[in-house]
């Protein structure tokens, strides 16, 4: 990196201390790292925030309404671009010297599609049912929460028949937010099991990460999501584009 050359961005990341102690401990050496490659990145207490004590401030009132989850959020030259999670070391570097800025007229939806198994009772599996009322309760706290950014998130429920499912088991109980699966966002994989109800003897989608396998997804990891894609929207395609090749290029997902 030719830091001579390139203006240097100012990086900073605030926690609370109550994240994952995985992701923490993964942050503290890619911080580390960022640092002795001569990254303008510090890591600071989420009291240490510019503003905290001005509840009027839209990132103060964001914060208030994520209730910690939000947390943690990273400030590139004093804006707000990533909450949710910590940043990875691609993104450290590509936002240490990139010329960013926030987009004229900035998206202010955040589109949410879930997609899953209805036959023609109408039914649907235990799973995806169980789903439905997470991505209910999420929909309706992700307005909450993105308010204060200007951002509205738009739901979309999109019903797949019989025929469909049994063509691509996989593709029931899905969600996107922005256009990209939920999996690129928090670093999750998909997985299958099977499964029951509607969808008898087949397999179902199901969701890795941490360790963990959820058959329904639950509510804390679709507002993550949510969150991360959303403080993403505001900025130019180039940092956007790095929540795509977030798990691709580093093996060390949240």
């Amino acid at each position: 990196m030719d830091q001579e050359s390139s203006q240097m961005n100012t990086i900073q990341v605030f926690r609370s201390g109550a994240e994952d102690r995985t992701a923490q401990a993964v942050f503290a050496a890619d911080l580390n790292w960022a640092q002795e490659q001569g990254i303008n990145v510090a890591s600071l207490s989420i009291a240490m925030l510019p503003g905290m004590k001005d509840e009027s401030a839209g990132l103060t009132r964001f914060l208030l309404s994520g209730d910690g989850d939000v947390l943690p959020v990273t400030l590139l030259n004093g804006e707000l671009c990533l909450a949710g999670r910590y940043p990875s070391r691609g993104e450290l570097i590509r936002w240490s010297t990139n010329d960013f800025s926030i987009i004229s007229g900035q998206p202010n939806t955040l589109p949410i599609v879930w997609q899953r198994l209805l036959d023609s009772n109408g039914d649907t599996c235990p799973r995806c049912r169980d789903t439905g009322d997470t991505v209910q309760k999420a929909y309706h706290r992700l307005q909450a929460i993105l308010a204060p950014l200007g951002i509205e998130p738009r739901l979309e429920v999109v019903a797949l028949d019989e025929v469909t499912f049994a063509a691509a088991t996989m593709e029931s109980n899905r969600v996107w937010f922005s256009g990209l699966p939920l999996e690129d966002w928090i670093g999750a994989q998909a997985g299958s099991s099977r499964c029951c109800g509607a969808c008898g003897d087949s397999d179902c989608r199901t969701l890795d990460i941490g360790g963990a396998t959820y058959e329904a997804i639950p509510e804390s990891l679709l507002i993550r999501a949510g969150v991360i894609a959303a403080t993403q929207l505001r900025w130019s395609d180039s940092v956007v584009a790095s929540a795509e090749s977030f798990c691709s290029t580093n093996n060390k997902c949240c």
